[in-house]
């Protein structure tokens, strides 16, 4: 009997997209097909079982199980195990993994390697960690081709991963519609753990009701990875931060390569629409975006003792916040490095700080042909505004060009503790602000200059309702500061 399951293997594991009806399990299965709905196949030893936990029950390490039909209950994973979708012709749709009775769906145990391949997982529920998925520690998820949507925890809502666990996310993995109801992470929380995306994969329109991270909430260390077009999309955080990434734990890293995209996430009422960080560090390689988030403070991004490093064409653009409407960075120490041709560019601010409102004793330098333009603060700032010990270089032919403030600075507005040096060949020119004063380019409190030329590197900024005439259109004093 069970040799008549072998054609039903070979065609069906070994399947790219693992889709095609096969006839050998259907007059081979002893079940009536209208009572079947869920059958898996151990391919070793060619055994067939009704549920997941069984078949995993039977297996050994590095089996593989094909799977077919909705098959529902929660299943304890001790070993290494590769589970893959297989559809059948009286089991047509995508094989689905799913909770029942409001159960997670499946739970990896300590030091096991698991491999999910084309199927769906969906609506698994937990009352504390793990909606559909959690990860031990030490151990490794690989989901490939597979959906994890629908599913709901306190933390976490899709998945947990938890010490030195790692998940890999390739092909068109798609976690989606996932809901965090307390402590945030709308689909996937890290507890010092490692998440690598590839692909077309996507996280997106993941909620968190309460606590960071519409998507994700990282602490204690970790790292994500995103490579090719992996993006990170339409999540919200609708209490607290991070409408994409919430990470505020120390030696947290984050790389993006390869045009990954963090692209129109929300965090609602507070902070950090694309990502907020804290003692973390942001390196974006190769046309990687943070696009089109918004929030009140930091739009794209809002950095607390953050290492961010810019290279490639990498950008951050057209996002929007009250204040910061690209980057709100602070606190006590960071270093923002912007490389190449990287730049920051068409974010909005209905307040101060189009591309950047920096508060905290950081260096910002401009590298190459690094650029902060376009951006527009509907009071004051329109590229960057400063309220502290600010260290701002540009150097190479790097340039603020381009961006706008209703009222003061439309390229700097500077504060008495930032120094500013401006270096070879770059320069700011072409800003615009709409106020009675002048300054368009740079308006300051008695900042530090270093390089700074009204006649060389600080031209053609515009002030068409303040006084007329350069340089002062260029470079003015705040007022209060004479």
């Amino acid at each position: 009997m069970r040799r008549r399951f072998l054609p039903l293997l070979a065609a069906s594991v070994a399947a790219a997209t693992l889709a095609a009806p096969v006839s050998a399990l259907e007059t081979a299965a002893p079940i009536a097909p209208a009572a079947v709905t869920c059958i898996v196949i151990v391919e070793r030893t060619e055994t067939l079982h009704r549920s997941l936990a069984n078949a995993v029950a039977a297996a050994e390490d590095g089996d593989v199980l094909a799977v077919a039909g909705t098959c529902p209950g929660r299943t304890i994973i001790g070993i290494d195990v590769t589970i893959v979708g297989a559809p059948l012709s009286y089991m047509p749709g995508r094989p689905v993994l799913t909770g029942s009775s409001g159960t997670q769906v499946l739970f990896v145990r300590p030091d096991t390697s698991v491999t999910v391949r084309n199927l769906t997982i969906s609506h698994g529920r937990s009352g504390s960690r793990g909606g559909a998925i959690y990860v031990d520690d030490r151990a490794s998820l690989h989901l490939r081709d597979v959906f994890v949507q629908d599913n709901l925890a306190d933390r976490g809502g899709a998945i947990y991963l938890d010490t030195d666990s790692s998940l890999r996310l390739s092909g068109n993995t798609i976690i989606r519609r996932n809901y965090a109801y307390e402590e945030g992470a709308g689909a996937i929380y890290m507890w010092d753990a490692t998440l690598r995306m590839f692909g077309d994969s996507r996280i997106t329109r993941n909620i968190a009701e309460e606590g960071d991270g519409g998507a994700i909430q990282a602490c204690e260390g970790g790292l994500i990875e995103m490579h090719d077009n992996a993006r990170i999309d339409r999540n919200q955080a609708l209490d607290e931060d991070g409408g994409g990434i919430g990470a505020q734990c120390e030696g947290f890293t984050i790389v993006m390569n390869d045009r990954s995209r963090i692209d129109r996430n929300t965090a609602t009422d507070e902070a950090g629409g694309g990502l907020n960080l804290d003692n973390a560090s942001l390196t974006m390689n190769d046309f990687a975006s943070i696009d089109r988030n918004a929030s009140d403070v930091g739009g794209g991004l809002e950095l607390c003792n953050v290492d961010l490093e810019m290279n490639g064409s990498s950008r951050i653009f057209r996002n929007q916040a009250a204040i910061g409407g690209g980057i709100k960075g602070g606190c006590e120490d960071g270093a923002y490095t912007l490389n190449d041709s990287s730049h920051i560019s068409g974010n909005t601010s209905r307040m101060s700080g189009g591309g950047l409102s920096l508060d905290g004793s950081m260096t910002v330098t401009l590298s190459d042909a690094a650029r902060i333009s376009g951006n527009v603060a509907e009071e004051s700032g329109g590229g960057i505004v400063t309220d502290s010990d600010v260290t701002l270089i540009l150097q190479g032919t790097a340039r603020v060009s381009g961006n706008e403030a209703a009222y003061y600075g439309g390229g700097l507005r500077l504060s008495s503790s930032t120094s500013l040096t401006i270096a070879d060949s770059a320069h700011v020119s072409g800003n615009r602000h709409l106020g009675d004063q002048n300054g368009a380019g740079i308006s300051h409190c008695s900042a530090s200059f270093t390089g700074v030329d009204a006649t060389v590197n600080v031209r053609d900024n515009v002030a068409p309702n303040g006084p007329i005439g350069a340089p002062a259109a260029d470079i003015q004093v705040w007022d209060y500061c004479l």
